[in-house]
Order: structure tokens, then C-alpha cells, then sequence
């Protein structure tokens, strides 16, 4: 069932996770001449970015897709397991960060662990907005879309 209306969950989503690939980009980008403050303040920032998008999806939007969508359920059980890189892969790769601002020299092991780390988030994500989004769109409702809307504010 196609909504009628452009629906704001998708838009806002998007937005999101435009901002969370924008971050991780700039810094898997960004180049050795980076301070490593910087490079951590980035990496905090995806991943504050992150915990939003994947709170809403794991609260609200995945258990509403899997009660309307049963096909979709195995999809989205292997979404939630990989939802966000593990702890230890996070504080790994700070760990690589500090490491580096505290040497003053930079730390290629820091760079490797962000690529890993870029790379998990930005499959997570293209699999929700190329594949969960638009099968979702044909089984909520704009009630459904509207319900869920709120959670993500």
C-alpha cells in the first residue's frame, strides 16, 4: 500500500543518516594532516548520530515492519544483530586515536580501524534505505508512518 503523502519517517531518517555517511566520510577523508582530537571528535559524533537511527529502528520501525512484513523478519533480526560495530571495535578504535594524540604521530592503525568501522555503519545503513525503506512502504500505513514519526523525534 503506497501512501498517499510523502511521509516525514523516511525524510527525516534520511537526514539522519545523511549527516551520520557525511561524518564518516569527512572522516575516512580527511587525511593524515588531521589532529586527532579532531578524528575523535568526528567518530563520537557518527556515533551519537548513530545510536539515534538505530534506537528508532530497533524500538519502532523494525518491530512494525516485522509484524506487517513477515518476509522481511530474517533481514531485519541480521540488521539488529549488526546494528551498530561491537563495543570492542569502538574502543579499539579510539583507543588507536588517543594513542596518537598522545604520540603526536599518526597512528596508520587509527585510520585502518576507521575504514572498518565506516565500512559496518554505511552497510547497515544502505541496506535499510535501499531495501527495508521501500519494501516497508508497501505495507505500513501513513497511520503506521505517522506512529512511528514520533519515535524518532
Amino acid at each position: 500500500m503506497q501512501p498517499a503523502a510523502p511521509l516525514s519517517v523516511p525524510a527525516e531518517y534520511h537526514e539522519l543518516t545523511a549527516r551520520v555517511q557525511a561524518l564518516l566520510y569527512a572522516a575516512d577523508h580527511i587525511g593524515h594532516a588531521v589532529e586527532a582530537l579532531e578524528l575523535r571528535r568526528l567518530i563520537l559524533a557518527v556515533d551519537e548520530a548513530l545510536m539515534r537511527v538505530h534506537v528508532w529502528e530497533r524500538s519502532a520501525l523494525f518491530p512494525l515492519i516485522a509484524h506487517r512484513c513477515a518476509p522481511l523478519r530474517p533481514v531485519l533480526d541480521r540488521l539488529h544483530r549488526s546494528q551498530r560495530p561491537d563495543a570492542p571495535a569502538r574502543k579499539d578504535l579510539l583507543l588507536a586515536v588517543d594513542l596518537w594524540a598522545r604520540s603526536g604521530e599518526c597512528e596508520l592503525a587509527a585510520f585502518a580501524r576507521l575504514r572498518e568501522y565506516s565500512e559496518t555503519c554505511l552497510g547497515h545503513l544502505q541496506v535499510v534505505k535501499d531495501y527495508v525503506l521501500p519494501v516497508a512502504a508497501d505495507y505500513l500505513s501513513p497511520e503506521d508512518w505517522s506512529r512511528v514519526a514520533v519515535d524518532l523525534q
